[in-house]
């Protein structure tokens, strides 16, 4: 792949903290990193707007003008921008007419600040560091199997998901999936490597032909001269055994195995106060991976998780954790939908089958 992309910052007259964008044209490539400050406890000469770091070494000077968040027993003191560094002592700016207060052992912690965040056009944006962010856009991708990457937990008062986007979970006071734009988590790698965790105080929409989709983003295929597609709640043969929880779903499917195998659905958990699907054509997917048809000696995964936890749930979309196709057909998955109110259609299209003959359905728990 190709280099990564840079970053482009912006703050006007209007702007607080300023805008962020990042955006790799369409292009495969390395990823964005943002250097990390870390954060660590306050040293005991620490006092008002100096915070001694306890970092060893010096602190680089281009730290200058990042935040920095203070914590005194659990809760939030307060931010404040770098002024200037002396060796590894931070000197922090007043917020108008909030001065600094930092005491001995205080934690801390280097955050980036930003009014919004634009990350597109295939960037991999990498950030040890905590992003707090008012308005994120994420996605806006024209090329075909380009995903826009952000491998954390993304938190913001309003998301938008503009193109194809992976992105390990997501924290907002509301969110939107545009109408084509695709959210996915990265592909699995064992079966405590993660999934799409998905957590919004206000309301989730999902636009019409919006989707939220890991199908065959669950545990990878498996090469062996053994061919057997993948199981999860329903079965893919009378050897294999069941696994997962039908309340709470939280596996991805198995993954098939043989010459052509096929990785199981992955895992989708969503609380929202509000699930809007507002069109037929708004998806939530975690189905098995498929393979090619006309199929040969391709063994299809089990269908993966999808769990949600909402107040209210509307629309007319559809969600699903089926089970993939191929000449193996993989057994179905596990969704469970937790609501206390719902409108429109969307309850009546939800499903776990096989992806085929011979293969075990999986289960929907309302």
């Amino acid at each position: 792949p190709d280099g990564g992309a840079g970053t482009v910052f912006l703050r006007g007259p209007a702007s607080t903290l300023g805008s962020l964008r990042i955006d790799n044209g369409d292009l495969l490539g390395q990823p964005t990193v943002l250097p990390p400050l870390g954060g660590g406890t306050a040293q005991a000469q620490s006092s008002g707007s100096s915070l001694f770091t306890g970092v060893p070494g010096s602190i680089p000077p281009y730290f200058v003008g990042r935040r920095v968040e203070v914590r005194r027993e659990g809760s939030l003191v307060g931010a404040w921008s770098i002024g200037s560094i002396e060796g590894n002592v931070l000197h922090l700016l007043s917020n108008g007419q909030e001065p600094a207060d930092v005491q001995p052992g205080d934690s801390w912690q280097g955050v980036y600040s930003f009014d919004s965040l634009y990350v597109g056009g295939g960037a991999v944006l990498h950030s040890a560091d905590p992003i707090r962010v008012a308005h994120a856009t994420l996605g806006r991708s024209s090329g075909a199997g380009t995903f826009t990457d952000l491998p954390f937990v993304l938190e913001a008062d309003q998301v938008d998901i503009a193109g194809n986007v992976s992105v390990r979970g997501v924290s907002a006071s509301s969110m939107t999936v545009m109408a084509g734009a695709t959210l996915t988590h990265v592909p699995m790698t064992s079966a405590a490597s993660g999934g799409l965790d998905i957590r919004v105080s206000g309301t989730l929409t999902i636009e019409g032909d919006g989707s939220i989709d890991v199908t065959g983003r669950g545990l990878p295929g498996i090469s062996s001269q053994t061919e057997l597609a993948g199981s999860h709640i329903g079965l893919a043969s009378a050897s294999a055994s069941a696994f997962g929880s039908v309340y709470h779903p939280k596996e991805s499917g198995g993954a098939g195995s043989g010459w052509y195998p096929s990785p199981g659905g992955g895992v989708v958990r969503i609380r929202a106060a509000t699930l809007s699907m507002v069109s037929p054509t708004s998806s939530i997917r975690a189905d098995g991976g498929s393979g090619t048809y006309p199929y040969y000696h391709e063994m299809a995964g089990g269908g993966g998780s999808v769990w949600i936890t909402a107040s209210a749930i509307s629309g007319d979309g559809s969600i699903s954790a089926r089970g993939g196709e191929g000449s193996g057909s993989g057994g179905g998955g596990a969704v469970a939908i937790e609501y206390e109110s719902s409108t429109g259609t969307v309850l009546s299209h939800v499903d776990a089958r096989q992806g085929g003959s011979g293969a075990g359905a999986g289960t929907v728990f309302l």
